[in-house]
């Protein structure tokens, strides 16, 4: 992750501290894209963009306020019976904890010292992987377990 969406993602944990949710932070970036975009239309005198993009973030806005009465009926039902979409309201956002899970799977990873350990490791850790959404984290992890297995390997 890069310096700058690192701090912007501290900068959301902090200043929103009960956006937690998958859903929740899904609807603040779409309410962000939407603010920047209006805003943008606005400073540059396209008012009917303007009023588009707009109209998208009071849309945005409207399912903010909607949240957390989904999110209450949602946990009422067993995870297995939910849709994907469903669990997005009750799941952690992954993109506010994925440089912290990045930074244990490669302390983790570390630690391995065979290659049978490797293929444990990997497998037992596939889910804690999926967290990891932001391309430039994903690609050192993935560069970090290929260098590993070469190691390994060579040994």
């Amino acid at each position: 992750m890069n310096p700058t969406d690192d701090m912007m993602r501290q900068a959301i944990a902090a200043q929103i501290p009960n956006l937690k949710t998958q859903a929740q932070f899904n609807t603040f970036m779409s309410c962000f894209d939407a603010l920047k975009t209006t805003l943008n239309a606005y400073f540059g005198g396209e008012a009917a963009s303007a009023e588009m993009a707009r109209e998208a973030l009071n849309k945005g806005l409207d399912m903010a306020k909607q949240i957390p009465d989904l999110v209450e009926k949602l946990a009422e039902m067993p995870d297995e019976v939910k849709s994907d979409a469903a669990k997005e309201f009750t799941t952690p956002a992954k993109e506010l904890h994925e440089y912290d899970v990045h930074r244990q799977l490669i302390i983790d990873l570390e630690a391995v010292k065979t290659l049978e350990g490797l293929q444990k490791w990997y497998a037992d850790n596939r889910e804690r992987m999926d967290l990891v959404v932001g391309a430039s984290l994903r690609n050192e992890l993935f560069d970090a377990i290929r260098v590993k297995r070469r190691l390994l390997e060579q040994n």
